[in-house]
């Protein structure tokens, strides 16, 4: 849901300020939202060293 709004966002404020950086800035605040999810998924699925 909160990617969807940044894209509706992205969107929006490209269109109103002719801006098409709008999107770079976007998508960097879509990472930030991402990378947290799928370092935390990743590390659940690391079996530990110990274990091997």
């Amino acid at each position: 849901h909160q990617l969807g709004l940044l894209m509706d966002g992205a969107i929006v404020a490209a269109m109103v300020t002719h801006d098409p950086a709008v999107a770079d800035i976007a998508g960097k605040v879509a990472q930030s939202l991402i990378m947290p999810a799928v370092v935390k998924k990743a590390k659940r699925r690391m079996p530990s060293l110990a274990t091997a």
